[in-house]
């Protein structure tokens, strides 16, 4: 045991010697650390490698704070020539859209924060102090129960809202009641339509929605198809719920996560590290049986990207 530790030792530090002279050194000023990916757990068995990986995000476009002046992470009402193109509107539907869309989104800066899964694993410990203390909270679920508070948290800066959990909050989707948020802010993305975003927006004036930049919806998944494409280039294998993912197969909560990166110095994530049931179509939750696609965030995928993605440098924390 004590050989093979040693020889462990001794081939991190060889890959760290390597990585410092023959990798690129990050960008000067940006403060951003750069490393090897080199040991990874596998994620079928559970078995513990040491894997000398290629560098799974050299080179690539991840939105991480701070982004520049001209990089849009929400629609505002100044809809740019390439947002447009992509969002296919009428010009009437433009007209309504850009009098529905916030003006000013520099509220969108915090200095840490916090992304909570529902995953299982939050009920191992009592973080939800601690993840009150973050600036600002991501969440998946709106509840009003309180019974998870100790664990979880209470604190809800904003909602993540797909097309499948929009309808709550729209009236005229058939629901007897227009449901009100309890975060301040929605962060609406995925397919959700415009007219669904439109109809939130008159129903519920006073409640902050941010609608995803289709810009930068497209950033993001180009960066993912490559870190996925490299990973399964070294052997990586992934067997996720379709519960987990949207239509292209992508984590539903990855695009959170690059939104809270693009806002926020440091983000700290809680709750995804317990695995889904591949027999469960929902799968178990802190709080029990999730209720829609959108309510479970976890899989194979999101948990590799975390690993992965808090290694490198990019100012996220795994931290449940």
């Amino acid at each position: 045991m004590f050989v093979y530790s040693l020889c462990l030792v001794l081939i991190v530090f060889e890959v760290v010697l390597w990585s410092q002279t023959s990798l690129p050194n990050a960008t000067a000023g940006t403060g951003r650390r750069k490393t090897v990916a080199s040991e990874l757990k596998s994620l079928q068995g559970g078995k513990e490698h040491s894997r000398i990986t290629q560098y799974l995000v050299q080179g690539l476009d991840l939105p991480v704070a701070p982004l520049s002046g001209s990089d849009r992470v929400v629609l505002k009402d100044d809809l740019t020539r390439e947002e447009l193109s992509l969002l296919l509107l009428t010009e009437d539907d433009q007209v309504l859209f850009k009098k529905l869309l916030p003006n000013n989104t520099s509220g969108l800066r915090h200095n840490t924060c916090a992304l909570v899964g529902n995953s299982v694993s939050l009920l191992s410990e009592e973080r939800g102090g601690e993840i009150d203390r973050h600036q600002a909270v991501l969440r998946f679920i709106d509840s009003t129960s309180t019974k998870y508070d100790a664990h979880a948290g209470r604190k809800r800066t904003y909602l993540a809202v797909t097309e499948g959990s929009i309808d709550a909050f729209i009236p005229e989707s058939g629901f007897d009641k227009a449901k009100r948020p309890r975060s301040k802010a929605l962060l609406i993305h995925g397919d959700v339509p415009v007219q669904d975003y439109a109809e939130l927006r008159k129903s519920q004036p006073d409640v902050q929605a941010y609608y995803l930049s289709p810009v930068f919806d497209l950033r993001v998944r180009k960066a993912y198809r490559t870190i996925m494409k490299r990973a399964m280039s070294l052997g990586e294998t992934f067997s996720d719920d379709r519960a987990a993912l949207d239509e292209d197969g992508m984590p539903w909560a990855l695009m959170p996560l690059f939104f809270l990166t693009s806002i926020c110095k440091i983000v700290f994530v809680y709750g995804f590290t317990a695995p889904v049931a591949a027999t469960d179509l929902f799968g178990p939750t802190y709080y029990g049986q999730a209720q829609s696609v959108s309510e479970h965030p976890h899989g194979t995928q999101m948990q590799y990207l975390l690993r992965v993605l808090s290694m490198e440098g990019l100012g996220i924390e795994l931290v449940s």
